[in-house]
């Protein structure tokens, strides 16, 4: 038996980098259950690393138990490539009457594809190394080295995620029961940390809001909360992470209906049309991107396409410019009549999010110039100097920057600065996207770094204090559903500059 165990050394791709090196013959799973007989778990895989093709044994020490894999979910195929590779799959054993179990899943290639279903019993958790956990998102969570983690980063996630998962500390417990702590994706944003601390009380809270955002979408496709049907509250992220762990038929259902009603945002901003942001353009984009991962159909990615295509052809970008964005209508993002051009760099930073995953499976060209472009628009004059005691010395992204005099233009520093953090991480990524095509990317570096500083004092808080409240509530998801790559990609833009 011991000739199944081959011993692989493989480095985790990430577009053309590593990031860890890691046996990727085998998996450990910690588990502790109070529950005998038949138990399945379930394993997330980090992209490009299991093939479709392969077979599978389960060990507890020297002794192989019995044991069935399936898998629910593929990364969706790339055009170039025929090879499939396993995203999330099952392990359907019989548990022993011991309480706490390591139990290790060793693979190698076969002729022969693993089956498509569902774990056939109750899944009970699994625990992994926090490296395991970290690669198995669009990108790699935690710096490899101590020195390039931004600890004040992770403090300031937990610490703020368990205010807001804990009715008992917020004031309003009906706080859920309206539409706005939703916006920015609740769940995902949960699953994040899970994916970051491996702590499995993170998972649990985070599958308990997946499930109660399941059921707040009515049966047209629509957030139940929000009188009026609106885009933005149509948010799958969460939804997609919480299938790879308890998979449920009934998620494909409610993203198919959200992505129907997505139709409708165009493929690209026009002068006539009345209104338009970037945040719903991101959505429209995140919705047809987490369709076409849970099913690998192509009409999805078209469409995800398509939506590219629009924004690249509608990107304005003058001569002496590095980077551009799509200049609107004040009008058409905030109402009124003035014709003023603006862009929004924080609402850029959600589309640049969408597309960073996108890149993250396809390495798609025109995926990695929308975020050069709008990463580099905020360089060339998307942020302003705070001032006053308090702000000197710090920078503030804009909340809308204007191309043409306005007597709407106007910044509040105060509110401005609780974007720095998401506009940081869409900064980082755009010098990502530049070092590995051997561009100059040092000014981003400069630019993200000093973001990063206004970011840190938005999110510290004095030691003694040990209840860290968030208000609005949805500022938890914005501050934290796009930039949890930010230690690693810290890392990468500083060991070689």
């Amino acid at each position: 038996m011991k000739k199944f165990l081959f011993v692989f050394l493989i480095l985790v791709p990430f577009f053309s980098y590593s990031f860890e090196s890691i046996d990727v013959s085998s998996v450990l799973l910690s588990i502790e259950t109070t529950k005998q007989g038949k138990v399945s778990v379930i394993i997330p895989f980090p992209p490009e690393l299991l093939p479709l093709n392969s077979i599978f044994l389960l060990f507890n020490g020297d002794e192989i138990i019995t044991s069935k894999v399936k898998t629910h979910l593929l990364w969706p195929k790339n055009k170039d490539s025929s090879d499939q590779y396993i995203r999330a799959l099952s392990v359907d054993f019989d548990a022993t009457n011991k309480s706490k179990s390591n139990l290790k899943l060793v693979w190698r290639n076969s002729f022969f594809a693993l089956p498509f279903g569902f774990p056939e019993n109750d899944v009970i958790t699994a625990s992994f190394a926090e490296v395991w956990l970290s690669a198995s998102s669009y990108s790699p969570m935690l710096a490899s080295k101590k020195e390039y983690n931004l600890d004040w980063y992770g403090r300031a996630f937990n610490k703020f995620g368990e205010y807001i998962s804990d009715p008992t500390l917020l004031k309003n417990r009906d706080s859920f029961q309206k539409p706005s702590p939703w916006l920015y994706d609740y769940p995902y944003s949960l699953y994040n940390l899970y994916l970051r601390t491996g702590k499995a009380h993170w998972k649990k809270k985070a599958h308990s809001t997946a499930s109660q955002y399941l059921s707040l979408i009515d049966d047209k496709g629509y957030f139940s909360l929000k009188k009026n049907p609106d885009l933005k509250y149509l948010m799958p992220s969460g939804l997609l992470t919480d299938y790879i762990f308890y998979p449920n038929k009934k998620v494909l259902n409610i993203v198919k209906k959200m992505y129907k009603n997505s139709l409708y945002w165009p493929i690209a901003y026009d002068e006539s049309i009345g209104f338009w942001t970037e945040r719903h353009l991101a959505n429209a984009m995140n919705i047809a991107l987490v369709m076409w991962e849970l099913t690998g159909e192509n009409e999805y990615r078209v469409r995800l396409d398509d939506l590219i295509d629009g924004t690249l052809k509608r990107i304005f970008k003058l001569p002496y410019q590095n980077g551009g964005c799509v200049r609107h209508y004040h009008k058409a993002h905030e109402g009124g009549s003035d014709e003023a051009r603006v862009c929004s760099p924080w609402m850029n930073a959600l589309v640049v999010e969408q597309l960073w995953r996108y890149v993250a499976i396809t390495k798609d060209e025109k995926a990695k110039k929308v975020i050069d472009l709008l990463a580099s628009q905020v360089i060339d004059g998307g942020f302003y100097n705070g001032g006053g005691v308090h702000l000197k010395n710090y920078i503030v992204p804009y909340y809308l920057k204007f191309f043409n005099q306005s007597r709407n233009e106007k910044s509040d520093q105060w509110a401005d600065i609780n974007h720095a953090c998401d506009v940081a991480s869409m900064v980082a990524k755009g010098a990502y996207i530049r070092k590995l095509q051997n561009k100059a990317f040092g000014e981003h570096t400069i630019v993200m770094s000093k973001l990063l500083e206004t970011c840190k004092k938005t999110m510290s808080r004095s030691r003694v204090v040990k209840i860290w409240s968030i208000s609005p509530l949805r500022k938890f998801n914005w501050w934290f559903s796009s930039t949890t790559s930010i230690e690693w990609l810290n890392e990468q833009l500083l060991i070689s500059k």
